[in-house]
């Protein structure tokens, strides 16, 4: 019974905001129209259950705020037969002391953003500078204009493309959530992140407790 129920919410929920996204990436301006956007479906909290049933309707990148729920899903085994080619994305916080000597828990200032993307490529040889990351403010009223958080992001992505000499349609931009996915797409996002709309609200389990990667 749960499967089922879940197997036509879920379903008829994807299939709606997949329309959406589409509608959006249509309304993009020339400059911007060959980014196609990807979604990141936030399962945190959530059953494996519901990243199965989502896998089943075509879903295949899903996101996770705390690594020991990620590890706990990736590596169950109902998950690893059923989701073959799964893609993981960590979206949350690493609490470790050799990660916050790079960057703070909640990012950089946009001022900082070429300092740092700088000390990715001159000195972290294992790591791939992939993009810039923000969250639109929540209560940004789009009569007033496009969302300042995302023209900020978008600034910075060619202000940093710029300094580099990097391709401004090579990295991500990662804008856009439940409450405002759509208009981040149609100025730019690459990446949206969409949890409770496709899998209701949020549950509240305990905290999880951080363990190394």
């Amino acid at each position: 019974m749960y499967k089922r129920i879940k197997d036509l919410d879920i379903g008829s929920v994807l299939k709606n905001v997949y329309g959406r996204i589409q509608n959006a990436t249509e309304k993009r301006p020339a400059n911007i129209a060959g980014k196609k956007p990807r979604l990141v479906a936030v399962s945190k909290t959530k059953p494996k259950e519901m990243v199965v049933v989502a896998y089943e309707w075509g879903q295949r990148h899903f996101g996770e705020n705390y690594i020991q729920e990620l590890r706990e899903k990736a590596l169950d085994p109902e998950v690893l037969e059923k989701c073959k080619d799964i893609q993981w994305h960590f979206i949350g916080h690493l609490q470790r002391n050799k990660v916050n000597k790079l960057v703070s828990k909640t990012g950089v200032d946009p001022d900082q953003v070429c300092y740092l993307v700088g000390h990715i490529l001159g000195n972290c040889p294992s790591l791939d500078f992939a993009g810039l990351m923000t969250i639109g403010s929540l209560y940004h009223d789009l009569s007033l204009g496009p969302n300042p958080d995302f023209q900020h992001l978008i600034k910075c992505a060619n202000e940093t493309c710029i300094h580099f000499g990097l391709d401004v349609n090579s990295i991500e931009l990662s804008m856009g959530m439940s409450g405002d996915f759509e208009h981040a797409i149609e100025v730019g996002s690459t990446n949206v992140r969409i949890g409770s709309t496709i899998f209701g609200a949020r549950n509240n389990p305990e905290k999880h407790s951080e363990i190394p990667a």
